[in-house]
């Protein structure tokens, strides 16, 4: 049976929130699907007690940035998360993190369904959000959850740059 996630009353979607950074920051946290999952306010339940993953199907961002979110699947390098064609499967060991690109602030946010590991028969990610493939007996919960970060802006020194060797400055 579907993972089940609970509104916690508000009706929307459940948000874990990555700690804020800043555009000159490497990288944000590391965090397993696990953290991620066990860090809501109401902890999505297995029915059937199967460990539970995610599968990630839009990525969206606000503001002028253009940062990275980055996977690491079962132990490997870590990779870019872009084109979500398919639904990416993270199992509870698998990580994320968000990379700024170093110049703008923005809020990026995933939006994926718990999923309980049991099927991981490829889906595409408009299936995915048809309600007809989650609850009940598949393998996706009915409501979706989302993760996000907030990279702030900072404000960077201006820098003169001069093309030629004989610059002059008019008062």
């Amino acid at each position: 049976d579907a993972p089940v996630v609970d509104l916690a009353g508000s009706g929307s979607a459940q948000n874990y929130a990555f700690s804020s950074i800043n555009e000159n920051t490497n990288q944000s946290a590391e965090s397993t699907m696990s953290m991620i999952i066990n860090g809501m306010s109401t902890i999505p339940v297995d029915p059937d007690g199967n460990s539970q993953g995610i599968a990630i199907y839009a990525v969206s961002s606000t503001g002028p940035g253009n940062g990275t979110w980055q996977t690491k699947i079962d132990g490997g390098a870590w990779a870019d998360l872009t084109g979500l064609t398919t639904a990416l499967f993270l199992d509870n060991n698998d990580e994320l993190k968000f990379i700024p690109d170093g110049d703008n602030g923005e809020t990026s946010t995933l939006s994926f369904y718990v999923w309980d590991q049991y099927d991981d028969t490829a889906i595409s990610s408009a299936d995915l959000q048809n309600i007809l493939y989650r609850g009940g007996e598949f393998s996706f919960s009915l409501n979706e959850m989302t993760t996000s970060i907030e990279v702030t802006s900072e404000n960077d020194a201006p820098v003169l740059a001069s093309t030629t060797s004989n610059s002059s400055f008019i008062e």
